[in-house]
């Protein structure tokens, strides 16, 4: 077991580039910042233990970033008696371990016992029972998430939420935008006012992922609400890393929320530090966010953006550029140099796979392919290794070219 330390804390050209580039990934949509769910499951990944509890300041099988229940009982011979929320939340959070027989039976029957018993919950316990539900991709049901909220409510209004911090706000509002359950106003509210008086010891993983989340969950911050986030951005803007960065953006502009101008000149110094490292759905997001700013960065900064756009084209998608080019006309600068020179970089990276692919063997032709399936590559690569897996399929035992066969068409239909 390990301590637990409590931490404060021109459009034709576009079309004409496009037309060289067309992607099959998904869109990109206005809610670009999947990549914060993204990062925030990464720092909830599963453990064999379970997500684990505290007891006496010491913690079990908890992932690093957690500070644990607050619950339970200790005697002198360190054995914990157990409440029975402390219980419940151990045997919900256990069954997200890879070897738990998580069935649909065992976690309603474990969500009805919890049910029972909510009124004993403290806020952690709220939080991390929802999110344990949320990641296995579990309906609690409408009655468990509204006694959950009303017992927020009620520990709220008690002054007993010391154990409702940034981690715990943060994956309670993410948990339920997870499992589509909207909270009503009242219990928006009492987060909202939680993270007023505790924003500043939240960590900024914690701190943007619980804008994001409030924008998932469609609930309109007030300004004064919204100042208060961009305020603490701005003092820990030389902190934010990429994602973090372009998390924030995103989610002051989706809230149509204006930053002051030292805010955006800081903001445009950040990206500039980091540019190097940002990747590519950030980089689209940052841009599209300082379009709906209506800022205008310096021309220094649009060509070291520009230059990284054609650098690292074969990473973006069609939609992450589409909006990085518009964003950038929106600004006020001209496309033609920047579609020219991503134009020659596309034709070079196909040049390339061409004569990658030519020197694959068939097997790893299939691997390619079945990866491609996965995570599908713009219109021109996909075209190129269909020819030539089709051209190799003589060479494939008949286990092999089944397997060919059912990815070319599953690539063909994308």
């Amino acid at each position: 077991m390990a301590s637990v330390t409590t931490l404060g804390r021109s459009m034709r050209g576009i079309r004409r580039w496009f037309h060289l580039k067309s992607s099959a990934t998904p869109a990109l949509t206005r809610s670009f910042g999947v990549l914060p769910t993204n990062g925030l499951v990464a720092g909830l990944t599963r453990t064999r233990g379970g997500l684990g509890l505290r007891c006496a300041g010491t913690v079990e099988n908890w992932p690093s970033w957690s500070r644990g229940f607050a619950g339970g009982s200790c005697g002198s011979g360190g054995g914990c008696s157990e409440s029975d929320a402390d219980r419940l939340a151990r045997a919900i959070s256990q069954m997200t371990t890879p070897d738990a027989d998580a069935t649909e039976e065992k976690l309603r029957a474990l969500a009805e016992e919890a049910k029972l018993f909510i009124g004993t919950f403290g806020a952690e316990h709220i939080s991390i029972t929802l999110l344990a539900f949320a990641q296995l991709g579990f309906d609690p049901g409408a009655d468990f998430v509204s006694k959950a909220c009303d017992q927020l409510i009620t520990l709220s209004q008690s002054g007993k939420t010391h154990d409702f911090e940034g981690r715990e706000i943060m994956t309670f509002l993410w948990a339920l935008q997870r499992l589509n359950y909207p909270p009503h106003e009242e219990t928006m509210e009492t987060v909202v006012r939680e993270v007023k008086e505790k924003i500043s010891m939240f960590s900024n993983q914690e701190a943007v992922t619980t804008l994001w989340c409030f924008n998932k969950l469609e609930y309109a911050l007030s300004n004064a609400v919204l100042a208060t986030f961009a305020a603490e951005f701005e003092a820990r803007m030389e902190s934010l890393d990429a994602k973090d960065l372009g998390t924030a953006l995103w989610g002051l502009a989706t809230a149509n929320y204006f930053p002051r101008a030292s805010f955006l000149v800081r903001m445009e110094e950040r990206l500039v530090a980091q540019i190097g490292s940002i990747p590519s759905q950030h980089l689209a997001g940052m841009l599209w966010a300082m379009s709906e700013f209506k800022y205008l960065a310096s021309p220094e900064t649009v060509k070291l953006i520009e230059a990284e756009l054609v650098a690292k084209s074969h990473h973006f998608s069609t939609r992450e550029m589409s909006r990085s080019v518009s964003a950038l006309v929106e600004m006020g600068h001209s496309p033609e140099g920047l579609l020219a020179s991503l134009a020659e970089a596309t034709k070079q990276q196909h040049a390339q796979v061409a004569e990658e692919m030519g020197r694959l063997g068939p097997q790893e032709l299939l691997e390619r392919l079945q990866a491609a399936v996965q995570a599908p590559p713009d219109t021109d690569t996909r075209r190129m290794l269909l020819a030539h897996m089709q051209a190799r399929l003589s060479e494939l035992d008949a286990k092999s070219v089944a397997a060919a066969v059912l990815a070319i068409a599953k690539l063909t239909e994308l």
